[in-house]
């Protein structure tokens, strides 16, 4: 099949699933333009595998954790004479998270991964540069993974569940609403893992897991070191996401 046939027929494919498709719990891939010759070969794939993903509600609990990056006190210093007395009314804030996703497919049983650094001051921010993104495993045996990108939210977080900034532990998020993900990554085929749920633990130093209830997590495959999203052999893609996520277990505050 010629180049012009393959990328009309990816096209009608994915209009006609992305017409079927609500947005609630849904993950969307845009088709990269640095496939268009390979996908020539097998268009039908390509086609499929870009296509609107529905996230598997009952096998993810949450839309997202998120534990404070930086912490700042703040609080009256009373004086008496020279002498100082202490500090009063001290409360610990933070406008940076570390937020965690993961999340499950419904129906191809990959696992995706994301993790990113959330400012409510801003309205975007960048990929983490270790953990960064990837989705693996299931039906599609393919692997997309990437440590460069930007994460889109909105002005003041509207794209993301409540978080209080005053907590210091971990927050599960209720909802990610039209969350756009743009990633510097390499697409595999024929290359995936195994692990089915994705599996997030404790760490101190997002290298190690640890017992300790630390309130910033990791994804990890053995809970005993943190996963690291390493470069496969493959192509570099662009790639553009939208994460549409409701949690039907986190009450919303």
């Amino acid at each position: 099949m010629n180049k012009t046939k393959a990328i009309f027929l990816i096209l009608v494919i994915n209009i006609f699933i992305s017409c079927t498709d609500a947005n609630a719990n849904k993950i969307k891939m845009d088709f990269p333009v640095q496939l268009l010759d390979i996908a020539s070969n097998d268009p039908s794939f390509y086609a499929l595998y870009f296509s609107t993903r529905e996230i598997d509600s009952d096998l993810t609990s949450n839309c997202g954790l998120a534990s404070p990056a930086t912490t700042t006190a703040t609080g009256t210093t009373g004086t008496t004479g020279t002498t100082t007395t202490g500090t009063t009314g001290t409360t610990t804030t933070s406008s940076k998270f570390t937020i965690v996703n993961s999340y499950v497919m419904k129906n191809t049983k990959e696992t995706m991964n994301l993790r990113f650094i959330y400012d409510s001051t801003q309205s975007r921010g960048s990929v983490d540069q270790q953990q960064g993104f990837t989705i693996t495993g299931g039906l599609f045996n393919t692997t997309i993974t990437g440590k460069q990108g930007t994460v889109t939210w909105g002005l003041g977080g509207l794209g993301l569940g409540y978080i209080d900034e005053s907590n210091t532990g971990s927050q599960q998020l209720s909802y990610m609403k039209n969350i756009q993900l743009q990633l510097n990554g390499v697409f595999s085929k024929n290359t995936s893992t195994t692990i089915t749920t994705p599996l997030t633990c404790n760490t101190q130093d997002n290298i190690n897991c640890t017992a300790l209830v630390t309130g910033t997590t990791c994804f990890t495959q053995d809970n005993k070191t943190c996963t690291s999203a390493s470069a496969t052999t493959g192509t570099p893609i662009t790639l553009n996401i939208t994460i549409n996520c409701e949690s039907k277990s986190v009450i919303p505050n």
